[in-house]
């Protein structure tokens, strides 16, 4: 954890919340697969570290979860605008043509 937050200084930039998960996830197989701690301190640390690890992914999960309908959602909504587009263009070409329909019938009407 030390040596993440020292690359963040030496970086001269925070680091999002995103990006620590991140460094954190690619350090906790080797911090995961080392000998057992003897102190009880540093076995519930590092519970908490699998905790923290476990609850970010699944909070990972759920953002990509949430992301994924809202772009459903988007590209319904899309096709949804395409056809009504498609509506609007068919009834205008409606008008035009009922337009000239009535315009020769009076035309019709007012030779006669």
């Amino acid at each position: 954890m030390k040596r993440i937050f020292a690359e963040a200084v030496e970086k001269g930039s925070p680091l999002s919340g995103a990006e620590i998960v991140q460094m954190v996830l690619q350090e906790a197989p080797s911090y995961i697969n080392k000998e057992k701690p003897s102190s009880q301190r540093e076995k519930d640390l590092e519970t908490r570290l699998e905790n923290s690890l476990a609850e970010g992914e699944r909070q990972r999960q759920e953002f990509e979860e949430r992301i994924q309908s809202q772009q459903q959602q988007i590209d319904e909504q899309q096709q949804e605008i395409q056809t009504q587009k498609e509506i609007i263009h068919k009834l205008q070409e409606s008008q035009d043509s009922l337009k000239d329909y009535v315009e020769s019938l009076a035309q019709k009407f007012n030779e006669r």
